[in-house]
């Protein structure tokens, strides 16, 4: 997993691939931009890349597969009936928004995303927190407790808003993304799209249902192994965002 400032070359871990956990991903992450952070990744390995960091709805889906080969959803996924997660994690996220989320190395030294209002409701005084510099811990002797009061959540919390069978929200995603992807590809056939085809010397039909990059195979994982959907005209697998 590369949280980081920098992808590292020379990877050897044998991973499968590697995953970009951008600015705005919940509990430990990194601070880049996904796309500098992308960019990066990608000089140093071929592997499949994930990415994670925001991701909300099926739209976001289509755009984090422009750049990667797979997406990494995580907070939308805490309040779900069947998550492990405790009635205050999930009450906790209800109503909170992006601003709610505070990056802090304040509590265990390593840089994370939290819920102010959940810090605060811990018994820890928010102006404090703040203000601690990179390398010093807050309040070190509770470090053992304060997770089970002091919450994690990504920028994308927002999208948290009630309490359902993770079926549903796949579903819901699912549609999100088809209607997304189908929008990205007329944007793609427009004029300028068009024009640029026709100054290459190849039809104008030939653009239609193309995917972005040249058609290159998007990833996903389909029952634990890895598929290629070589069309990003091709229908989102259900076994695909649910795996």
């Amino acid at each position: 997993m590369w949280h980081a400032e920098v992808a590292r070359p020379g990877d050897r871990t044998g991973a499968g691939g590697p995953i970009a956990v951008c600015g705005g991903t919940g509990g430990h992450r990194g601070t880049l931009n996904p796309f500098a952070l992308l960019n990066k990744v990608r000089e140093v390995t071929d592997k499949p890349i994930v990415l994670a960091g925001s991701l909300s709805t099926g739209r976001d889906i289509v755009g984090a597969l422009a750049m990667a080969d797979l997406a990494y959803m995580g907070t939308r996924f805490i309040p779900v009936r069947e998550s492990p997660a405790s009635e205050d994690h999930r009450s906790a996220l209800f109503g909170a928004t992006a601003k709610d989320v505070l990056l802090t190395t304040a509590l265990d030294g390593f840089p994370a995303n939290f819920l102010a209002p959940s810090i605060e409701a811990a018994g820890l005084d928010l102006d404090e927190v703040k203000a601690t510099p990179p390398g010093q811990i807050v309040d070190p002797g509770r470090a053992r407790t304060r997770y089970r009061k002091i919450f994690s959540a990504g920028q994308g919390v927002g999208m948290v808003n009630e309490v359902r069978t993770t079926a549903e929200l796949c579903d819901e995603l699912i549609t999100q993304y088809e209607e997304a992807r189908v929008a990205v590809r007329e944007r793609l056939r427009g004029p300028a799209v068009m024009k640029a085809a026709a100054s290459r010397g190849r039809p104008e039909k030939e653009s239609d249902g193309e995917a972005p990059g040249g058609g290159r195979p998007v990833f996903g994982v389909d029952k634990g192994r890895f598929s290629v959907r070589e069309d990003f005209d091709a229908p989102l697998d259900q076994d695909v965002i649910r795996a």
